[in-house]
């Protein structure tokens, strides 16, 4: 059996006329598209060249050079203005810290001082119980170990109570 072959539909053809009908409305469309964007860039041309012109009349390039100028002037002198506020914010705050650190230094030197007596003292009160009990001494103030540390102790009492009172003067000076 021989198989017969489909037959391949041909796409009919439009007549030649509608064919050239439909490329001339698509041409005069893109035609008139064109001339309308043209009409718009030279309408925006002639705007632009009118508002270049006028912006370059001597009058007023005159105004605009003012203006600058004047916006130049107002901007150094308030960049000079603040200019004097920070550096005042900064002596301000350069002078607080160098008080701070002189009253943090009086605190370590005080502390240091306090822990040194308090130090020094609990050798002293060891010693006495040594000597008490471990040599039955009686006349402990006589004993020169026992009057090296008193002595060391009033020294470093004096030592604090003259760093107390620079302190004070201190407090005193920075209220003023």
């Amino acid at each position: 059996m021989v198989k017969k072959k489909k037959e391949e539909t041909i796409p009919r053809e439009e007549p030649q006329e509608k064919k050239k009908k439909r490329k001339g409305s698509l041409w005069q469309d893109a035609q008139k598209s064109l001339e309308e964007a043209a009409k718009y860039i030279k309408i925006g041309y002639e705007q632009v060249s009118s508002k270049t012109e006028e912006l370059l009349k001597p009058e007023k390039l005159a105004q605009t050079k003012e203006k600058i100028k004047t916006g130049y002037t107002t901007i150094i002198g308030r960049t000079e203005e603040a200019r004097k506020y920070l550096k005042t914010g900064f002596e301000t705050v350069s002078k607080r810290t160098e008080e701070l650190s002189t009253l943090g230094r009086f605190k370590v030197d005080t502390f240091s001082l306090n822990r040194e007596i308090a130090k020094t003292i609990g050798d002293l009160g060891g010693m006495v119980y040594q000597l008490i009990h471990e040599e039955n001494a009686t006349d402990i103030v006589a004993n020169p170990k026992v009057k090296e540390l008193v002595k060391r102790i009033t020294g470093l009492e004096k030592k604090l109570t003259t760093l107390q009172a620079k302190e004070k003067e201190f407090k005193a000076r920075k209220k003023a």
